[in-house]
């Protein structure tokens, strides 16, 4: 096959693809799901989806319901999903932030570990930072000093999940996911990279919340703008009310530029 074949070829997917795409899109819920999962080829079905399609789909059929279209998607579209969810406006949302990393350890532990520890090192310890109290014991410092409910992994590094991490209205449901997802996120650390598991405690008891927020909300912002999205206050001027005064200068300049092309 020469290269003109091979390419008349990949069009010739791309174009089923898109076809199989649009109909998934314009099934219900749990039809788009078996569509999907029926699919001779699922994975590249997922991975051929703009991520803000994919985000769609998800919702579309319910985020508890689609943890085999999670585990399938690509890294991009993963971070895409955790850019839109779990901020509000400029501030990340620690709520959203368990339940969309809750979701994510569900579909796909190993690949999300190592993917949160790579990629999301920040985020992760960001989350840590706010939600559990690091110690660590000395050499010849006794355990039971330093009090009660904490678990560690080495006998050196102890944390606990204290409840003045926790807002006075935060409900039982969250703390228990919540708490399920530090302890099998911490879990999982310390089996698979017990040094790096160490490391992200130490980072995490030292985050400086305002600089990691402002620095995360910097990078989001420069991933979504590729996109065609701007920040929420910049998006919110559509809304400003235009003077007449206004409208009258753009009409002018709008003539010249006429005037410009056509003379």
């Amino acid at each position: 096959m020469n290269d003109i074949d091979q390419w008349n070829a990949h069009l010739k997917r791309l174009e089923k693809l898109a076809t199989e795409r649009k109909h998934v899109l314009s099934l219900d819920g749990m039809q788009a799901l078996d569509a999907v999962l029926d699919h001779p080829q699922p994975n590249a079905l997922i991975h051929s989806f703009a991520e803000e399609d994919l985000l769609f789909l998800i919702h579309h059929i319910g985020p508890e319901d689609t943890l085999d279209i999670i585990a399938m998607a690509s890294d991009r579209q993963w971070e895409f999903i955790l850019d839109i969810e779990t901020w509000k406006k400029d501030r990340i949302n620690l709520n959203a932030v368990t339940e969309w990393l809750s979701l994510l350890l569900k579909a796909a532990p190993e690949r999300f570990i190592h993917w949160a520890a790579t990629e999301k090192s920040s985020l992760l310890e960001y989350l840590l930072f706010h939600s559990i109290e690091v110690l660590v014991r000395e050499h010849d410092q006794d355990p039971s000093e330093l009090g009660e409910g904490l678990t560690t992994y080495d006998d050196v590094f102890y944390f606990r999940i204290p409840d003045e991490k926790y807002a006075e209205d935060a409900d039982t449901d969250f703390k228990e996911q919540h708490q399920e997802l530090l302890n099998r996120m911490i879990d999982h650390l310390a089996k698979i990279d017990h040094v790096f598991y160490q490391q992200t405690l130490l980072r995490s008891a030292n985050v400086i919340s305002a600089e990691s927020e402002e620095e995360a909300f910097r990078l989001r912002n420069f991933r979504l703008a590729e996109k065609g999205f701007v920040p929420f206050h910049e998006a919110v001027g559509v809304f400003q009310p235009i003077s007449v005064e206004h409208l009258k200068k753009r009409k002018k300049i709008v003539a010249l530029e006429l005037n410009a092309i056509y003379s």
